[in-house]
């Protein structure tokens, strides 16, 4: 198929990649003031990673258990864990991809920071807690040095 569209919006506050049929990468579009080009190239291409892993498609199977067992610990804690699977998945290929160091890489994640969750018909950048974060950083060292 053709590749994403990648552009900027006012109405996102993080990057995000959306759309089932045709994926576009949304950016916020202050990332061009924040962020160098080299740090909005590893964001692009972890918004790109949700895209070829088609993190879209497969992420309803966990939002839906979330919803249907609301009711049941272990459904909420799976699809927590699932999120954090699926970033540091796609962390990983930015490393390999763009051989990048896991410190500038976690410079990025850090300045990117702490955002609301993605809406359920999007994938994003950013971790919905301060936690996440951590254990995003954590996974990008602890990959690097495999």
């Amino acid at each position: 198929g053709a590749p994403p569209d990648v552009r900027l919006s006012t109405d996102v506050d993080m990057p995000l990649v959306t759309g089932l049929v045709r994926a576009t990468v949304l950016l916020p579009a202050s990332a061009v003031e924040v962020l160098t080009p080299a740090e909005r190239a590893m964001v692009i291409c972890h918004e790109l990673a949700h895209v070829r892993r088609r993190d879209l498609l497969f992420g309803w199977v966990p939002a839906v258990a979330e919803r249907l067992f609301f009711f049941h610990p272990l459904a909420r804690i799976a699809a927590r864990e699932y999120a954090i699977e699926r970033e540091a998945a796609c962390d990983a290929l930015v490393l390999r991809a763009m051989d990048a160091s896991p410190g500038d890489y976690g410079h990025v994640l850090m300045r990117l920071g702490v955002g609301d969750p993605a809406p359920s018909l999007s994938a994003g950048g950013s971790s919905p807690s301060a936690s996440m974060l951590k254990r995003r950083l954590a996974h990008a060292a602890a990959r690097s040095r495999c």
